[in-house]
């Protein structure tokens, strides 16, 4: 394997159609100020140009959590409802009256393999397998529920690797196809935490 590869582009356009973005707010900045309530809504879009498979719904409903939990104890945010499920076409929510703001979390991937010779360079018992190298995007938005205006965006990228062997060892390891999916998850947790520093930073000032 050769390289890094590119990380995936933003999809926020895609996912939340171009009107959604093209309705920044004219406010400079988002005051977190005096916010008890907010919509959560976590997706993961695997339909970019040579997108890695979605994070499986398990664990992204335990990065839903991590996000609730960060919103409640850094942002004071204690009033947070969750949409674990997207219809094929995400639309921010403007029927919710009661819920000023909706956070958007948008994560997506792309994976390069290549052939690898697994072991110690010194060990004549190098094995055959692959390395997988997958790279997070982690993208934050917040919008107003009132008028669909965008108010705050934020992104970040992680890549994690795994080595897998073409012959596995072990029957108590997890299957090749398990494996990928915790990667895949290992790598967004990451992101979605580099991205939330950045919220954090600002909905403290605030």
């Amino acid at each position: 394997m050769t390289g890094c590869g590119t990380g995936p582009p933003s999809r926020l356009a895609h996912v939340l159609g171009t009107e959604a973005l093209a309705a920044r707010s004219s406010d400079e900045t988002f005051d977190w100020s005096g916010l008890a309530k907010i919509g959560l809504s976590v997706y993961s879009d695997e339909t970019g140009p040579e997108a890695s498979p979605a994070i499986s719904p398990m664990y992204l409903e335990i990065l839903t959590r991590r996000t609730e939990v960060f919103l409640k104890q850094s942002c004071g945010i204690q009033d947070i409802q969750p949409h674990l499920a997207f219809p094929p076409s995400v639309r921010v929510q403007r029927d919710k009256a009661d819920v000023p703001f909706q956070i958007v979390i948008l994560f997506s991937g792309r994976e390069i393999m290549g052939p690898e010779k697994i072991g110690e360079a010194t060990v004549m018992t190098q094995m055959n397998g692959v390395v997988i190298e997958h790279t997070a995007l982690a993208e934050v938005a917040v919008f107003r529920t009132m008028d669909g205006s965008l108010v705050y965006r934020t992104s970040a990228v992680e890549r994690e690797s795994l080595e897998q062997l073409d012959a596995p060892i072990g029957a108590t390891q997890p299957s090749a196809f398990e494996a990928r999916e915790i990667l895949r998850a290992h790598a967004a947790q990451q992101a979605l935490d580099r991205a939330l520093a950045h919220v954090a930073s600002v909905c403290r000032e605030g």
